[in-house]
């Protein structure tokens, strides 16, 4: 295997990134749209203020777990985000 290959990102490893990307400016828009600080939706949601961050920047992958508590704290269902984040990715792409 060339070096290049070793190196370089697997298409699922790429879809993986956009989708968690998508959900963090899924989650992000969500928050502003119910005017709360990330330190709210955190003890709303019952997670560190920290993941609250890492998830909106796309660099932290929730569990499903984590993504229905943050739909409660946030007052949508966990399928509302993810049409957003579906929504979110698909405006991306077209960009691509």
């Amino acid at each position: 295997m060339a070096s290049s290959d070793a190196t370089a990102i697997h298409p699922n490893e790429r879809e993986e990134s956009a989708c968690v990307a998508a959900l963090g400016v899924a989650v992000r828009g969500a928050r502003r749209r119910a005017a709360l600080t990330q330190a709210q939706l955190a003890e709303r949601a019952g997670v560190r203020r920290e993941l609250i961050g890492q998830i909106e920047r796309g660099m932290a992958n929730p569990t499903l777990a984590v993504i229905l508590r943050l739909a409660r704290g946030l007052g949508v269902s966990a399928s509302q985000l993810a049409r957003a984040a579906e929504d979110s990715r698909r405006r991306a792409a077209k960009f691509i």
